[in-house]
């Protein structure tokens, strides 16, 4: 596959975290749960590098946790539950006017449990009101091999009212659906992508193309080869990651149709379980 000269240029750091970081190996998410997301809220980026010193020095090395076959991958919820605390913001507005937040955590949940051997899913949801600018370095102190971050899609302004008052049949709801995913950082995370990508095209789940639109806001740099891979270079958690990262828009929750179908907890299963699974062929590159 050909890269784009911007995407060959850097490759992403080893994989590896650094052997003088402490991690959690079992019951990770357990004590995110305990840990008060109230505290995290106030405290702001202070707060999500003190919450990064809470699990290292509570937790055996990584190279003790399962094994060296062993991987960890960070799985942030987008945007943040608490309007009040830094960089607060609950995401888009679905069709029948649900946050955003609430959707990615209920994806983000579903990695709880997920029986991918070998690899552990440190789950961060919205709920835990983690700053945006501090979210690439927790996930480094957690001795993350990859970071993934969840999200729904949503449309330019003047496209919501013409969705919302779309037929059942029409073509909007065609068009303004599917999931996406964004990248930056070098072969790694582009490959991480691809593998995902592929991993929820096998799974029969809808990719979009509007962001190809040559309209304000759209216009997106598609990477060559892909289907539904985007280029952004402005995207601060993919700026700011050390390790390979992709940023997933599940669906278009903008769409009436698409939001049906992300409130079906079995649809959300699926998109959850392909995602695992194109992590996990990532992982099991030779």
């Amino acid at each position: 596959m050909h890269l784009p000269p911007s995407l060959r240029a850097r490759r992403s750091p080893s994989i590896g975290p650094p052997s003088s970081l402490i991690v959690p190996a079992k019951g990770t998410n357990q004590m995110v749960e305990r840990f008060p997301a109230r505290v995290l809220g106030r405290v702001g980026i202070w707060g999500a590098l003190l919450f990064g010193v809470f699990f290292l020095a509570t937790a055996p090395t990584c190279s003790d946790a399962e094994g060296p076959a062993s991987r960890r991958v960070v799985v942030f919820s987008g945007h943040t539950e608490s309007l009040t605390c830094l960089g607060g913001n609950r995401g888009a507005k679905s069709a029948s006017g649900r946050d955003e937040y609430r959707f990615n955590d209920e994806v983000v949940r579903l990695f709880e449990t997920s029986k991918s051997p070998g690899i552990e899913f440190i789950v961060l949801p919205a709920s835990l009101n983690l700053p945006l600018e501090s979210r690439a370095e927790l996930a480094d102190r957690l001795g993350a091999c990859l970071l993934v971050e969840i999200h729904q899609d949503n449309v330019q302004p003047e496209k919501v009212a013409q969705l919302l008052k779309a037929p059942e049949k029409s073509p909007l709801l065609d068009f303004y659906r599917g999931f996406s995913l964004h990248v930056l950082g070098g072969e790694d995370s582009f490959e991480l992508a691809q593998a995902i990508e592929s991993a929820m095209i096998a799974a029969g789940l809808p990719y979009s193309t509007f962001h190809r639109e040559e309209i304000p806001g759209e216009a997106m740099k598609l990477v060559p080869g892909t289907r539904a891979i985007y280029e952004r270079p402005n995207l601060m958690l993919l700026k700011r990651a050390r390790v390979p990262a992709v940023i997933i828009e599940c669906g278009c929750i903008a769409n009436p149709k698409e939001e049906q179908l992300l409130q079906d907890p079995a649809y959300r299963q699926r998109i959850a379980t392909a995602i695992q699974r194109g992590i996990a062929a990532y992982l099991s590159r030779p």
